[in-house]
């Protein structure tokens, strides 16, 4: 199923997104021409549609070399331990959130702030701060919206999703507009995808409405994993002291390491896919082309094909008799389940997420200079209020995952069950 390409397909679902974000048709029409003369093409083995060729171009900046290189060490990394020590000066996200020490912060606002503004600095630049400072904000409206437009709801019940995306659509006009040279930061993989689209005639409208797609796709998933991570570990005192101490190695010196922790840390790493097994909701879904056997039973085209993986990580015969229960060492203690067919945080075949291993380590990294950096609590008082809960309750609630609405990949808590935590900066 994953890797069948020859009588299953995903192309048209590919065109149906840029039809929905509303691409003109001279722009669809252009986006998926197949053009053996375009440059994209030349010197290729395969002609590909340009809508396609990004996809080449984004595993290109997430596969191991220069690109990745780049991009992670050289300014993922960086922003992330940035934030976390409270440097400012060398952020260019102008909308942090207040981390003073004491103060109580949120820890969702956190892990947008730490994962989604490093992220969006690192493929586009600064200059994506100065068209649009409030990004962020009009990001994360349109993360908890953005359900309404894969149902297409009416205009008259989507103002806020609609609001948002426009906001996005026209903050990367805006970037496009800049002259190159107050854009020379920006990672390979906008950069190749902008030379293509100007290359073939793509408007500066349609190429925004295209970057706002592969946009939504980079950063919607690594901060909701980041959350549910960092909400198992501080409601658990014990796993908090274990992967502290064993990522301590990582952070001497007022430095970092992070190469230590991704060999090192086998309790954090064995929580980080705990957790993607768990908050990782979407399906995978493809069109039938040909006819497609399937057990006993032949799929005829026009089908369309659903592979549930919200199911599949639930699957009682592989994760036993409680599979919505969190067990942080499962994958310490039975490594061979990444491999198992009942595990697929990432999708499969065609569609593998490119960025599954930085994620994997950024989220580590971030996890483990946290808790090196500050001694952490839970405001149970203010994380209970926020959630609803009544009374003198002196223990904080744990955030419900919201699978009510569907999801390209991992969910979000419900929209009040956010968690408070007090940040008090360790000393020694």
């Amino acid at each position: 199923m994953y890797k069948n390409t020859a009588t299953i397909s995903y192309h048209s679902m590919i065109e149906q997104m840029h039809y929905m974000i509303e691409c003109s048709q001279d722009g669809i029409d252009k986006l998926f021409a197949h053009d053996p003369s375009a440059k994209h093409n030349i010197g290729k083995g395969t002609v590909m549609v340009a809508a396609l060729r990004t996809n080449d171009f984004h595993r290109d900046q997430l596969y191991p070399g220069p690109h990745l290189d780049d991009l992670y060490d050289g300014k993922i990394v960086p922003y992330i331990w940035n934030t976390i020590k409270r440097r400012p000066n060398a952020i260019e996200n102008p909308t942090r959130i207040d981390m003073r020490d004491g103060a109580p912060v949120s820890l969702m606002a956190l892990m947008v702030d730490v994962f989604d503004g490093g992220i969006t600095s690192a493929f586009f630049g600064a200059g994506i701060w100065k068209v649009n400072p409030a990004l962020l904000r009009d990001f994360m409206t349109w993360e908890v919206t953005n359900w309404k437009w894969t149902f297409q709801l009416p205009k008259f019940m989507s103002g806020d999703m609609i609001k948002s995306k426009d906001a996005i659509i026209d903050t990367f006009v805006k970037w496009l507009q800049l002259p190159v040279e107050e854009r020379q930061d920006r990672a390979y993989f906008p950069k190749a995808m902008e030379e293509m689209m100007r290359d073939i005639g793509v408007s500066e409208e349609d190429m925004a409405k295209t970057i706002m797609l592969h946009f939504w796709a980079v950063l919607g998933n690594t901060y909701k994993v980041a959350f549910w991570v960092f909400a198992y570990i501080i409601y658990d005192p014990s796993l908090l002291a274990a992967i502290r101490e064993e990522s301590a190695g990582a952070f001497k010196n007022g430095s970092y390491d992070e190469e230590y922790i991704f060999k090192n840390c086998d309790h954090l790493t064995s929580l980080v896919n705990e957790t993607l097994r768990l908050a990782v909701a979407s399906p995978l879904v493809r069109d039938v082309v040909k006819p497609t056997p399937v057990g006993n039973k032949v799929l005829e085209p026009g089908a369309k094909v659903m592979v549930p993986f919200h199911q599949l990580h639930r699957n009682e015969s592989v994760w036993g008799s409680k599979p919505l229960e969190v067990e942080g060492d499962r994958f310490l203690t039975n490594p061979k389940l990444l491999n198992s067919k009942s595990y697929r945080p990432f999708g499969g075949g065609s569609t593998l997420c490119p960025g599954r291993h930085m994620a994997r380590r950024a989220i580590a990294f971030a996890v483990a200079a946290m808790l090196n950096t500050y001694d952490i609590s839970i405001d149970a008082e203010r994380t209970n209020k926020a959630m609803g809960i009544k009374g003198n309750r002196k223990d904080a609630v744990f955030p419900r995952i919201n699978h009510s609405k569907p999801s390209p990949g991992a969910s979000l808590p419900f929209r009040e069950d956010d968690v408070f935590v007090i940040l008090h900066e360790r000393k020694g």
